[in-house]
């Protein structure tokens, strides 16, 4: 039996001209007996308490939406769904129709029974889903408007390993959700996240990432409770705005694990000032990079732009991973990775050897690729979810895949292109960047590579699709 121990959250308070959400986490999932299972008197953790009797009797393996900006009514919102044996799910909030269209359609295809989101943000939202029957199902709970007596009347759920802890929709999604874990899923990954990182509970995690995204949910958030270690939470917003108020958080509190994919660098070496270089420490910091692939040059620009703040290149930890798997798959220790050269001039950063079974298998044969061939990147491991919400067929296909020899051995494809060289994984491409032109294959990257592009220089356009 699988049971999530009480959340005491510390104090919120404000740095000067930094503005981050300060939470000392002590909290920590455990195997404990049932009757153990307390909830303190606290404020702090009589709001979660207060959240999870919001739908009973029925809210164990009912579906809560979290429409929550990075603040520390999300953290007390989503512990209250796993003190109620609640799914979560995290929902992007953005008060424009896009947003609100998003919102109807993630409601609509999880089959969510309630919402649970700010007073603020209900009163916004009230006159423009009058006339929606998916968001008239639902019901909206603001958790500031009811009583702390719920608490009360709070009684330990009945939670086992393979219960589904939470549905991750990816941002803008019109499609299922990446994510469906549960709670042993979860585990998994923060007991990989911990091997990998090598934090602690003395570590300082610093994230502006959102928390509706698994990177700043799972990679950060609950990392850090996991760990019973300290969180800084920045609201996105505020990184996009001024980039150097993520790096005075870390200089401010110390910070030893932070980042974010090659843009969060790119941004940052870009709009970063001299002047405002003058006040940073970054000496404490191991940078984490996420992304498909991971750019050497991009990470190569961001130290040598930082190297007068104390960074030091070797902090750099690139790594791999995918909401369906929850992240990360693969993290190359601090140092310096190793490079694979590309026929186009790139360079594919190594991304460490790691827990999780790995094969490079020929998407078309399902046959595993010659030793340093290029091919999907096939993953089976207990971080990998169950599947596509109620889409059985793609689930499947994709989560349960066979290589073609016969062997029992069930894999994630994951869509992604690399190479396994000495037992270390180099993503190349994802295939969703393979463009196909007159018979042969290009990757995307290297054609930016080719073309000399920079992030900052691009402005780019999609087309409009269809939810598929």
């Amino acid at each position: 039996m699988l049971c999530w121990l009480e959340a005491s959250y510390g104090r919120m308070f404000f740095g000067r001209g930094v503005r981050p959400i300060h939470v000392r986490s002590r909290a920590r999932w455990r195997r404990v007996p049932r009757h153990r299972f307390p909830v303190h008197s606290n404020s702090s953790t009589r709001r979660p308490a207060r959240s999870a009797c919001t739908s009973r009797p029925k809210a164990a393996a009912a579906r809560a939406l979290l429409l929550y900006p990075t603040s520390l009514d999300f953290v007390h919102a989503i512990w209250g769904c796993f003190y109620a044996g609640t799914v979560a799910v995290p929902v992007a909030w953005r008060n424009h129709a896009r947003g609100i269209e998003n919102l109807l359609y993630i409601a609509r295809d999880a089959d969510a029974n309630f919402a649970l989101t700010t007073p603020a943000i209900l009163a916004q939202l009230r006159p423009r889903l009058e006339n929606s029957p998916d968001a008239r199902r639902l019901r909206w709970v603001a958790m500031d408007s009811l009583g702390d007596g719920l608490a009360d009347s709070w009684q330990a759920p009945r939670i086992a390993r393979g219960d589904l802890a939470l549905l991750q929709y990816t941002s803008g999604s019109t499609t299922g959700p990446r994510g469906v874990l549960t709670h042993e899923n979860l585990m998994a990954n923060q007991r990989h996240l911990a091997a990998s990182f090598r934090q602690s509970e003395d570590s300082v995690i610093v994230t502006w990432l959102p928390l509706f995204h698994d990177m700043g949910l799972i990679g950060n958030l609950l990392h850090a409770t996991y760990l019973e270690a300290q969180v800084v939470l920045m609201p996105p917003q505020q990184f996009l705005q001024s980039p150097v108020g993520w790096l005075r958080a870390i200089t401010q509190y110390r910070g030893t694990a932070s980042g974010g994919p090659n843009i969060t660098y790119d941004f940052c070496a870009s709009r970063i000032s001299e002047a405002d270089k003058a006040d940073l420490d970054l000496s404490s910091w191991g940078a984490f990079n996420g992304s498909e692939p991971v750019s050497r040059e991009t990470m190569e620009r961001f130290a040598a732009s930082s190297a007068q703040c104390g960074f030091r290149s070797r902090a750099f930890h690139p790594c791999y991973g995918l909401a369906e798997a929850s992240p990360p798959v693969r993290a190359a220790r601090y140092g310096d990775p190793a490079d694979l050269a590309a026929g186009d001039g790139r360079s594919h950063i190594a991304l460490g050897s790691g827990p999780a079974e790995l094969a490079i298998v020929n998407p078309e044969t399902r046959r595993r690729c010659a030793r340093e061939e290029a091919g999907e990147i096939w993953v089976s491991d207990a971080s990998v979810g169950q599947g596509y919400w109620r889409r059985p067929e793609e689930s499947a296909q994709n989560f349960r895949a066979r290589l073609a020899d016969g062997s029992p051995q069930q894999y994630l494809r994951t869509g992604d292109i690399g190479i396994l060289r000495n037992g270390e994984l180099f993503v190349t491409a994802g295939r969703k960047n393979v463009i196909v032109l007159r018979g042969p294959n290009y990757q995307a990257e290297g054609i930016e590579t080719a073309a000399g592009l920079r992030p900052q220089h691009v402005r780019a356009a999609t087309a409009e699709q269809g939810r598929g």
